[in-house]
């Protein structure tokens, strides 16, 4: 009865949180993968957005909107070009955008021909993995992760049983092992703020049972349930 109050308390609560597991968040610094050019996107209340692009010592300013997923901006009134950029929110590590209608306003200042027709935006983003993830082999582990070190609890309803977790973590992946090394060893990699995969390297010290559940190679997929 234990095991199934707590299993039902957090499905409730992943119900109501999966309602809001994604929007598109473009904010923040990204940069085109084949120059050295940064793109900086940042709010302007409602639904409106700015990017700046900086080339070099030139920055480009443009202003427009973000609807979703999709987003439309074009150059500010002073620059010497006009030109508009819409494009689409992949992930939170992938956008991509095409210039559209680009037209220099004087001969004397020859931009467009500068501009690529498109172009492939990447940044890395270190997700926050801090709290409850269901676990593919249905057990929970209780996550907490900062500066650079990570503890995960596996919290087993059917008997109230805790196993201890404990490592470094580097970006979005690292490593943990049990606090009395005793059990799988585990490799992660973050995938978003809402899922991880774990990957046991090896069974240290397990009895035949533990051994034969969790051999090097078993990966386990986790989803977050609630922070």
């Amino acid at each position: 009865m234990r095991a199934v109050r707590f299993s039902f308390l957090l499905l409730s609560i992943f119900i109501i949180w999966s309602k809001n597991i994604y929007a598109a968040d473009p904010f923040g610094l990204w940069k085109k993968t084949d120059s050295s050019n940064t793109y900086t996107f940042r709010p302007l209340g409602g639904n409106g957005i700015a990017l700046v692009i900086v080339s070099g010592n030139y920055q480009d300013i443009y202003t427009g909107t973000l609807d979703g997923t999709q987003f439309n901006v074009c150059a500010v009134e002073t620059e010497p070009f006009s030109a508009c950029i819409s494009g689409v929110i992949n992930s939170d590590t992938s956008i991509s955008g095409t210039v559209n209608n680009c037209e220099d306003k004087s001969p004397d200042v020859a931009v467009c021909k500068y501009f690529s027709a498109s172009a492939e935006l990447t940044r890395e983003v270190f997700y926050d993995i801090n709290g409850i993830f269901l676990v593919s082999n249905g057990k929970y582990f209780m996550i907490e992760s900062s500066g650079g070190r990570i503890t995960a609890h596996d919290i087993n309803p059917e008997n109230g049983e805790v196993d201890g977790y404990s490592g470094n973590r580097d970006g979005n992946t690292g490593s943990v092992t049990p606090f009395d090394n005793s059990g799988p060893y585990l490799n992660f990699e973050i995938t978003s703020t809402s899922t991880l995969s774990a990957t046991v390297t090896k069974c240290n010290d397990c009895d035949s049972d533990d051994a034969a559940e969790t051999p090097p190679g078993t990966v386990f997929s986790l989803t977050r349930v609630t922070d």
